[in-house]
């Protein structure tokens, strides 16, 4: 079974802004990496990996106009370099299958045999309990 314990933070007010500047960072790198990748898609029929996307992130901070990029954690950088190649590859790659995402091209012949990934048992993840 499945437990989830919901808590509320009252963070300071310097706390608040630290958020709000991670956030705020976090959705930049995400739209400037998703736009990259939508345009490499389009041209060479690929997406960017997640270790090429998370590659360039010191190049990022690096450079003069984005170096408030060091102001949040790498780790949370990464995460959003992690989730944005899972979700292009549910969405863009396997959007052409008709028997439903996740299925067509993560399905694999293997010695003859046909892999498929693990069944969901049907629980939803903690957090959204």
């Amino acid at each position: 079974m499945l437990k989830a314990v919901k808590v509320r933070i009252y963070p300071t007010p310097q706390q608040k802004v630290q958020l709000a500047q991670a956030f705020g960072t976090t959705r930049w790198v995400w739209n400037h990496f998703l736009a990259l990748t939508n345009q490499t898609y389009k041209e060479t029929g690929k997406g960017i990996a997640k270790y090429d996307m998370i590659k360039q992130l010191p190049k990022l901070k690096k450079q003069e106009e984005t170096e408030w990029l060091k102001q949040t954690y790498s780790q949370s950088l990464q995460s959003v370099c992690l989730n944005l190649s899972r979700a292009f590859v549910i969405t863009v790659i396997n959007l052409g299958s008709r028997s439903g995402p996740m299925t067509s091209s993560l399905a694999s012949t293997s010695r003859g045999h046909e892999t498929r990934p693990p069944k969901s048992r049907g629980h939803a993840p903690a957090f959204l309990v």
